[in-house]
C-alpha cells in the first residue's frame, strides 16, 4: 500500500494534478516511517524527492534526499543510493552550483548501472542533459540526449520521451542557429505528451515552444496553445511551471 502511494503520487503529477500527487506521496512517506522497514522507507523516500523535484521544489527535495542517502547507504542499497545522487545534483543545479550538480548526477548514473538496472536511465540522462544545458555545454547535453534516446529503444520505456525532445529542443535552441530542429522538437513533445495525457510535459512543451514562437514574432500561435493547456489545470496554480506559464501569457497579452 505504501509503495503505491507514492507511486500513484507521481503518476498524478504526471497526469496534471500536483496538488493530489503531494498529498497521496506525503500520506505514503508517513506511513513508510511508520511501519519502521528500512527498505519500504528508502522506496517512499526516493519517490516522494522525485515528486518534489518534478514538482521543481529543490528545497523538499533535499529535505527528502537528507534522509534518503544516509539511509540507503548504510543499508547497501546502492540503486536508491544512485536515484538519490541524480536528485541531488539535479538539487545542485537549481541552487547554481551546476558543475557540482553535474558531478553528483554522473556519480548517481554510475551507482544506478553498477546494479545491472536499465530502467529510468533515460530519465536520469535527461537530468543530466537539462544541467549540461544550464552549463552551456551543449554538445555534451545532446549527447546524453542521443543516449538517452539509445536506452529507450532497447528498453521500450517511454513515460520520459516527451522530455528528452523538450530538452533536446532546448538544447538545439541555445546553440548558435536557434531555429534549426528546435520547433520540431518541442512539437514532437507535444505530440507524446498528448497521446500519454501527461499534462505536466505537455505544459512545458507548450511553454518553451511558447517561447521560441514569442522571439521569432509568432504571437499570434502562443494564446491558442498556451492557454488551452493552461485552462485544463483544476490545481496546482502556485506550482512553478503553472506560474511561469500564466506570466508568461500576461506578458504576451500586452503586446
Amino acid at each position: 500500500l505504501v509503495i503505491n502511494q507514492v507511486f500513484q503520487g507521481e503518476n498524478l503529477w504526471y497526469l496534471g494534478f500536483p496538488d493530489q500527487a503531494l498529498k497521496i506521496a506525503l500520506l505514503g512517506l508517513a506511513r513508510a516511517r511508520q511501519l519502521g522497514h528500512p527498505f519500504t522507507l528508502v522506496c517512499a523516500l526516493s519517490f516522494t524527492a522525485e515528486l518534489h523535484d518534478l514538482r521543481r521544489e529543490p528545497a523538499a527535495t533535499q529535505e527528502n534526499l537528507e534522509h534518503l542517502l544516509p539511509l540507503s547507504q548504510e543499508r547497501g542499497f546502492i540503486l536508491y543510493t544512485g536515484w538519490g545522487r541524480v536528485l541531488l545534483g539535479h538539487v545542485m543545479v537549481a541552487q547554481n552550483r551546476v558543475e557540482e550538480g553535474i558531478a553528483q548526477i554522473r556519480r548517481g548514473l554510475a551507482d544506478w548501472r553498477a546494479t545491472g538496472a536499465g530502467v529510468s536511465l533515460p530519465g536520469f540522462q535527461a537530468v543530466l542533459a537539462e544541467a549540461c544545458l544550464h552549463a552551456g555545454r551543449y554538445e555534451e547535453g545532446l549527447r546524453c540526449i542521443q543516449e538517452a534516446f539509445t536506452c529507450q529503444a532497447a528498453s521500450g520505456e517511454r513515460f520520459n520521451q516527451a522530455e528528452l525532445y523538450r530538452i533536446q529542443g532546448r538544447l538545439i535552441q541555445a546553440q548558435a542557429n536557434p531555429d534549426a530542429g528546435a520547433e520540431g522538437c518541442y512539437q514532437r513533445a507535444l505530440c507524446i505528451a498528448r497521446a500519454q495525457n501527461a499534462n505536466s510535459l505537455e505544459l512545458r512543451a507548450a511553454l518553451d515552444l511558447s517561447r521560441l514562437w514569442h522571439a521569432q514574432g509568432k504571437t499570434a500561435l502562443i494564446q491558442d496553445l498556451l492557454s488551452r493547456v493552461v485552462c485544463r489545470f483544476t490545481e496546482g496554480f502556485t506550482t512553478p511551471d503553472l506560474l511561469d506559464a500564466s506570466l508568461f501569457l500576461e506578458q504576451v497579452s500586452q503586446f
